[in-house]
């Protein structure tokens, strides 16, 4: 199967949380980040020289992502590190969800178009990053991956986000 890889711009607002005790340490960071993704896939099927199946699937959508997680941090230096951690609740909508099969036996041509899978509007998951802080700025690297964005319970749908960050504090 023939496949590509989808890398979009994602955007969102934070706020950070720190306690009274410590608060150079240990916070609890919520943000709600937007992003999209695409992702196309085929395949051709000869079964003989003039018959053949054309696979064509494209899964894509985009997200409002509400991620809750406890950050804890460490200064060196100008620099704060910090590592974080915690659960992300994922809104899809703009779905896009289509196979399209196109069957070719001499010169007949028949082609077909449904929907993929059932899909589900609603994605748990759980997340972690690795970033630093330089005066009004940060970065970040993170990992995200989620379950079941598949309306059904049998068929287990997961995703695996990668994600770099650039922040800006007002």
């Amino acid at each position: 199967m023939n496949t590509n890889q989808s890398t979009n711009v994602a955007g969102g607002l934070f706020l950070e949380i720190t306690p009274l005790r410590n608060p150079w340490r240990w916070s609890f960071y919520n943000e709600l980040l937007y992003y999209s993704f695409k992702f196309d896939g085929g395949y051709r099927d000869d079964i003989a020289a003039n018959q053949y199946t054309i696979t064509n699937t494209t899964v894509g959508g985009s997200y409002l992502n509400l991620n809750t997680m406890v950050r804890f941090k460490y200064p060196v230096g100008q620099l704060m590190l910090y590592i974080n951690g915690g659960v992300s609740n994922s809104l899809i909508f703009n779905e896009t969800n289509k196979i399209k099969v196109e069957t070719v036996f001499y010169s007949t041509d028949n082609t077909t178009e449904r929907k993929t899978f059932s899909s589900s509007k609603y994605c748990l998951g759980y997340g972690f990053g690795l970033g630093a802080i330089f005066k009004n700025y940060s970065l970040e690297a993170r990992y995200m991956t989620g379950n079941n964005f598949s309306g059904i319970s049998a068929l287990t749908i997961s995703s695996n986000q990668y994600f770099v960050l650039l922040g800006y504090r007002f």
